[in-house]
């Protein structure tokens, strides 16, 4: 349940990240004309919240034996994806093929999540408590650092953006230290930076 939690406090806030920053990020880089819209970066954040998720399932499946199964279900994954990429590509363009891609790992992932927590026999309040709870609670305290550049007057270009990336990065530290991170394991940092202090 460690692996998973630590696996959802980075993926739930890097989602959200992606979701208020990377119509900045594209903008600057290749220009504006080349941000693809809201529908793109949702279907994006959807797509890299669920990969970190099933890469940590799979993980977890090929320690437990079950690689044949974890087979089958990445090749089924594979031939829906590129089946829905052909389709919606053909209706929706770029966005379509992206789109595609979440809705597969939108499908798998939960299967994959399933089959983990019967192998493990962890029960739906085991895996609240000790892995989703924490990372909700790690994503709702950056709520302050995702409204800032909307209601703020920030500079635009470069500048802007690293002081809002950068207000959002220290947040999710002192959200993971707060409620993201177990006592023990904060307690364990703490004993390594001393004793990297005073080496």
């Amino acid at each position: 349940l460690a692996v998973l939690r630590y696996s959802l406090v980075v993926a739930l806030p890097l989602g959200l990240a992606l979701l208020v920053f990377n119509g900045q990020v594209v903008s600057l880089w290749v220009g504006e004309g080349q941000y693809a819209g809201l529908l793109m970066t949702a279907a994006l954040a959807i797509f890299v919240t669920g990969q970190i998720i099933s890469h940590v399932n799979a993980l977890l499946m090929v320690a437990h034996g079950t690689v044949g199964l974890l087979a089958i279900l990445g090749a089924t994954a594979g031939l829906l994806n590129l089946a829905l990429s052909v389709l919606l590509g053909h209706t929706m363009g770029l966005q379509g093929v992206m789109v595609a891609s979440a809705l597969v790992e939108i499908c798998f992932a939960p299967v994959l999540c399933v089959h983990v927590f019967r192998v493990l026999e962890l029960s739906l309040g085991e895996l609240w408590r000790d892995a989703v709870k924490p990372a909700v609670a790690t994503s709702c305290l950056l709520a302050p650092a995702l409204i800032f550049p909307k209601v703020v007057v920030v500079p635009s270009g470069l500048g802007g953006l690293a002081m809002s990336t950068g207000l959002f990065a220290a947040m999710w530290v002192v959200a993971v230290l707060v409620v993201g991170a177990s006592r023990e394991h904060v307690k364990r940092c703490r004993l390594y930076l001393r004793k990297l202090r005073f080496a």
